[in-house]
């Protein structure tokens, strides 16, 4: 809320997120969230990721791994698994889970890459705050007629990626801990950015964490990287094709390198504030706010069982809100809303699937937490 006027506008602004099925709401500005929210799409959420798994995926490959096993130990690894985890325990659960020698290497990537990563987010960040990031966008729509949007998925990385999500076995997918040391220093950078600039615990929980675990992962784990970015708006489009490249060099030019030459550790201290970063315990209290997820067995929308539930005493449309959430299923005719509505009861606990290339499965907020009942 900027302003409250009324007196109610909390009471409004509740009211909404939970018609909508938002898992939980928290107080903001508009300030604060424009800066917080097209920052973190430029870091972890869209950008960062991007470029994180890009020089991944070659040093893999310059280190003897073949295509199809690089692509597993780097985005298959982030998507699959470590999104899994970071959603039910949260990032400390990644590294909890590992044995000490596992624990060394994740240790040794996270102390390389945090210092090279926060570097980029701090810019990004400022960019941001100044509205030169927006300048950006608004001149790169303007020259659309004569250079539009490229394609960000036809390199030979993202071709292997297709062959290897055909062949998935999902209990099969390795948790690489170099790959989860980069991808969760990636991530810390973006939250100790957005805490070094004053934002609060709840916001930075959904602005670098949940957002990209609980939502735009899933994309990527399911069509690849172009699903994800390009399902964003022009700004985030914009903003990820921008910096994506810069988070690859800087993680290829100091973050390997310091790996490769021994030095890694020299930032010890980084990885010991990781351990006992308060984001912790504020992301698992947003954990504990988050009600189960349903998937109707009809249409295959997605929502939280809160926005179907809550309006059915009052609204003969009652799978409206989570097809509008869902924001697939709002083409459906009237009648097939009210047959829909009528069958709301129909809704059965099941794991929420995630399409592949070629399939109309939805895919949205939870698509990442399969082990969430109704």
């Amino acid at each position: 809320m900027h302003q409250d006027a009324t007196g109610n506008a909390s009471d409004i602004a509740v009211g909404w997120a939970i018609g909508v099925g938002a898992p939980f709401a928290f107080c903001t500005t508009l300030e604060s969230e424009y800066k917080s929210d097209i920052y973190g799409e430029r870091c972890c959420i869209l950008g960062g990721v991007h470029g994180a798994v890009e020089s991944l995926f070659r040093r893999y490959t310059r280190q003897g791994m073949s295509d199809e096993e690089a692509f597993k130990q780097s985005v298959e690894c982030i998507t699959g698994p470590l999104t899994k985890i970071i959603s039910r325990d949260g990032m400390i659960g990644v590294y909890n889970q590992f044995n000490d020698a596992d624990k060394k290497v994740f240790e040794e990537a996270y102390a390389a890459t945090f210092r090279p990563a926060m570097d980029i987010c701090y810019e990004i960040y400022e960019d941001v705050a100044c509205g030169n990031e927006i300048k950006s966008v608004v001149a790169a729509v303007e020259r659309f007629d004569k250079f539009p949007m490229g394609k960000i998925d036809q390199t030979h990385m993202w071709k292997v990626g297709k062959e290897v999500r055909a062949n998935r076995v999902e209990s099969e997918i390795p948790i690489n801990p170099f790959t989860a040391g980069v991808y969760i220093a990636v991530m810390m950078a973006t939250v100790q950015t957005l805490s070094d600039k004053g934002h609060p615990y709840s916001e930075i929980c959904n602005e670098s964490i949940i957002e990209a675990v609980d939502s735009l992962n899933p994309y990527m784990h399911a069509r690849g990287v172009a699903f994800m970015v390009d399902n964003c708006s022009y700004t985030a489009r914009l903003g990820s094709r921008k910096w994506a490249p810069r988070f690859d060099y800087i993680l290829d030019q100091q973050a390997y390198v310091a790996v490769d030459n021994g030095t890694a550790m020299n930032s010890a201290e980084d990885v010991n504030a990781f351990k006992s970063h308060p984001v912790h315990k504020a992301l698992a209290a947003c954990a504990e706010m988050r009600p189960p997820v349903v998937r109707c067995p009809d249409c295959r929308c997605v929502s939280s069982e809160r926005a179907l539930f809550a309006c059915l005493p009052v609204c003969p449309f009652a799978c409206l809100p989570v097809c509008l959430f869902a924001c697939f299923c709002v083409s459906h005719s009237l009648a097939r809303s009210l047959a829909h509505s009528r069958r709301a009861c129909s809704f059965v606990p099941q794991d929420i699937s995630v399409g592949v290339d070629g399939d109309d499965t939805g895919i949205g907020a939870g698509a990442a937490r399969v082990e969430y009942y109704s």
